[in-house]
């Protein structure tokens, strides 16, 4: 079944309010965004209540697309920006590193001018 938002928002809300009068198109309905709420729903509808923890009930009390989106930026976009940061800090650890190359590199090169100049001026 094709995912019809109307539909879909129609039979959610018959979940909440009577779960009694969800016909099987509704739960199809359902079905297309969420198979743990569609089986919820047929079975409240049969009478049988399962025991819910709080997180569950926060969890299908959000609309279908912020679950989608959330769980769009869980999967897809969170990882691809940390890999993105992991990246940049390596590049700029990398930068850090050659930086303080270069300082040692200089303190070496002003030590050593210093040491000729104060050779030169001993004699």
């Amino acid at each position: 079944m094709k995912f019809d938002f109307k539909a879909w928002s129609d039979a959610h809300q018959k979940f909440f309010t009577d779960a009694k009068t969800l016909t099987d198109d509704d739960l199809a309905q359902l079905a297309t965004s969420d198979p743990e709420l569609a089986e919820k729903a047929r079975a409240k509808r049969s009478g049988f209540v399962p025991s819910e923890t709080d997180a569950e009930r926060q969890r299908l009390a959000k609309t279908v697309t912020q679950r989608s989106l959330e769980m769009m930026l869980e999967d897809a976009l969170i990882p691809s920006l940390m890999a993105s940061i992991r990246d940049m800090r390596d590049k700029h650890n990398e930068k850090l590193r050659d930086l303080g190359k270069q300082i040692e590199d200089l303190r070496s090169e002003i030590n050593y001018l210093t040491w000729t100049r104060e050779e030169t001026t001993k004699r």
